[in-house]
């Protein structure tokens, strides 16, 4: 992989103040989603993860297959809140059509739909979300979720939330991020040696050549989808790579936004993802710890704080004002965050206290379907202009506000 600019390579277009949050995605067993929509949304952590992603990013883009993240983010914050975090593009949604699994019989990695016909209509509501038309979905969650909403306030929402979202056009996905993930797992050593162990463990001799779409273990008739946990099987770590990639792809169709990968997958091509969420969620985790303030994942996983209580503090001028600090700085692990935060407290101009990075997102070149990037110069010769961005705010503003929920910690600390 290339680390040279290309000149004739068009600008890149990037949104660090949002983030496409694939934790906040619920990963479907078609047949159980209703249960497994329950589970997600009843879950403290994932509120809590929530609520403090609302403090860190301006804009959260969430992706789902069929809207039951509706009704799910109305019971965490309330419908005022939710309300107010459509109208203000705190939130938004990214419609995510279709099952990623591995067909038999040479098929591969596909993205499939499953259609409601007249002969054989789908048994469960639940089904008809997650393929049909939006609207309809929309309409389905808020009756089966809210069931005492009424018909004006049915109708307000359904039209807030499809002005809020996008369906991006994943047409070209078997062709292109399928063998984009075959190629990731040809040429990045630790795949490659991954895939070579569990290759072997089915049976199949090291040396033999193997097609990425014929991978041992599936029946011709059989379609494998995505599961959690650690790759067991090579069609599994296929997948994980194209889990990963197809992530990359949508938060770039979102305007290049940052990117909470799926749990256990950052790991698979981090050589890709250099501008992941982690750093930035660690980090704020780490400045809540300087400062003497539980985290707010925890807070809010335990109760002890309400995600209604963090939308009013994000509304507050001081959360604004971090925000906007934050997505100016160059933030690519925890520890980054944590060197910008001490030296706004010692009034040192950012462009002090980073190196400047010469690199900032690489994206390979294949298939013609990524943008050609190599690399995008971020950097920080215009020290005087930052400065002036910058001048005027101090993100302690925002922690100190944070204190005064947690009045008993901050005594303590």
């Amino acid at each position: 992989m290339s680390e040279q600019t290309n000149p004739d390579a068009p600008p890149i277009k990037t949104r660090p103040d949002a983030i496409v949050d694939w934790k906040l995605y619920v990963k479907h067993n078609v047949a159980h989603a209703d249960a497994e929509n329950a589970a997600f949304f009843a879950s403290d952590a994932n509120r809590g993860h929530f609520a403090s992603q609302l403090l860190i990013y301006e804009h959260l883009v969430i992706p789902t297959n069929d809207f039951a993240v509706v009704p799910g983010l109305i019971g965490w914050m309330g419908m005022e809140a939710f309300e107010e975090a459509l109208d203000s593009e705190a939130i938004s949604f990214q419609r995510r059509l279709g099952l990623l699994g591995y067909a038999g019989n040479g098929a591969g990695i596909l993205l499939v739909g499953i259609m409601d016909t007249p002969e054989k209509p789908f048994q469960q509501w639940f089904r008809r979300t997650q393929f049909g038309d939006p609207a309809e979905a929309v309409e389905l969650y808020l009756k089966h979720g809210l069931p005492t909403l009424n018909k004006d306030d049915t109708g307000r929402l359904i039209g807030k939330v499809l002005a809020h979202s996008t369906t991006p056009d994943l047409n070209v996905f078997n062709k292109d991020i399928a063998n984009e993930s075959y190629i990731d797992i040809r040429d990045t050593p630790e795949l490659k040696a991954n895939f070579i162990k569990l290759l072997v463990a089915t049976g199949a001799k090291q040396r033999e050549p193997v097609a990425g779409n014929r991978l041992p273990g599936i029946a011709p008739n059989e379609f494998h989808i995505a599961v959690d946990g650690e790759a067991k099987t090579p069609i599994q770590l296929v997948l994980k790579a194209a889990e990963v990639n197809m992530e990359i792809v949508l938060a770039d169709s979102a305007g290049g936004t940052d990117l909470h990968v799926a749990e256990g997958t950052e790991r698979l091509l981090h050589h890709k993802i250099l501008r992941s969420a982690t750093g930035r969620g660690d980090g704020f985790s780490r400045l809540l710890e300087i400062n003497g303030i539980p985290d707010i994942r925890t807070a809010v996983a335990a109760h002890a704080i309400a995600p209604s209580e963090i939308w009013k503090i994000r509304q507050e001028r001081a959360s604004k004002g971090f925000r906007k600090w934050l997505a100016k700085g160059d933030v690519h692990s925890s520890g980054d965050l944590e060197r910008l935060y001490m030296a706004s407290l010692a009034k040192v101009s950012l462009v002090d206290s980073l190196p400047v990075r010469s690199l900032r997102f690489i994206v390979p070149t294949v298939l013609g379907f990524f943008h050609p990037i190599a690399g995008v110069a971020v950097g920080a010769t215009d020290s005087f202009l930052v400065s002036r961005l910058l001048r005027g705010y101090r993100p302690k503003l925002m922690f100190d506000r944070l204190g005064k929920l947690f009045p008993e910690a901050k005594s303590r600390g």
